[in-house]
């Protein structure tokens, strides 16, 4: 799934996919596992969530993969930043990809369903009506799975 820089480009491929799932991985996170952030990381963060948020909700986007921190986290489905168990976004990742695990202190907002400090890989299987995801270690075992039921599409 692409954004593009004007909204009338987006809207004209978002109709030629409808129906599909729709995943967007980015590097910076909107809602980081870590509590502790610097200044920058905060302005960041809100533009985001000000800025990309609505974008996401907007067009159903079920998953979203986010980097950077090091950490393992899933959020719980988000829509306009707050609970919405029926059509929200899932914002995962954080995975370090080999690099140093961060060990940071956990954000304690109750929009996260799970975070810890742990190598990660994600594998997403996609069906008709539903995506399983399941978290890996670093020695191919699952620690982390869930369903979401795929979003109806606008």
């Amino acid at each position: 799934f692409f954004f593009f820089n004007d909204t009338a480009t987006t809207e004209i491929y978002t109709e030629q996919i409808v129906g599909s799932v729709r995943c967007v991985q980015e590097t910076d996170p909107i809602y980081s596992g870590c509590e502790y952030r610097t200044q920058e990381e905060s302005e960041q963060m809100l533009e985001a969530i000000l800025n990309w948020v609505p974008v996401f909700d907007d067009y159903n986007v079920d998953t979203v993969f986010e980097n950077h921190v090091h950490a393992f986290k899933r959020t719980k489905p988000l829509k306009a930043s707050r609970y919405s168990p029926d059509n929200g976004t899932v914002y995962l990742g954080d995975g370090a990809w080999g690099a140093p695990i961060n060990n940071c202190k956990k954000d304690t907002s109750e929009i996260f369903e799970e975070q810890e400090s742990k190598h990660h890989a994600w594998i997403g299987r996609v069906y008709v009506d539903k995506i399983e995801y399941q978290a890996f270690d670093i020695y191919g075992n699952t620690f982390n799975r869930f369903i979401q039921v795929k979003q109806q599409q606008s």
